[in-house]
């Protein structure tokens, strides 16, 4: 992809989200998700963001995408909250719980190494 490309995506995807009646910020990250981009989802555990990256492997619509990141998001946070235990140990559970949850459903999902809060073409 190239940069020129991704910049395009980036600007359709500002404009859907900024049309949105409601939850802009996953009209934003489903649109790049779906334009073939690599987004990441945070989950802020005591006030520290880790941003997992997701990517379809297979084409979904938006407003699929959408649900199902809000959903095993959720399913996320639940099961590290039911864990406890230390700041990693939490995160990892999420993230495990999250990736199982969109691995059948077509996505690839990574831990980012660092905060990132803009879309990433894949590569």
């Amino acid at each position: 992809m190239t940069a020129a490309q991704a910049t395009q995506d980036e600007n359709v995807c500002v404009a859907a989200a900024a049309a949105a009646t409601a939850e802009r910020a996953w009209t934003y990250i489903s649109c790049m998700v779906a334009k073939g981009h690599s987004v990441g989802v945070a989950f802020h555990v005591r006030g520290v963001p880790t941003y997992l990256g997701v990517t379809q492997t297979r084409a979904h619509d938006p407003l699929v995408i959408a649900a199902e990141l809000e959903e095993c998001r959720r399913l996320g946070y639940a099961a590290g909250r039911a864990e406890g235990g230390t700041r990693e140990v939490i995160v990892d559970r999420m993230e495990t719980t999250f990736r199982a949850c969109l691995d059948p459903r077509g996505y690839v999902v990574q831990r980012q190494p660092e905060a990132a809060t803009t879309a990433q073409p894949r590569r």
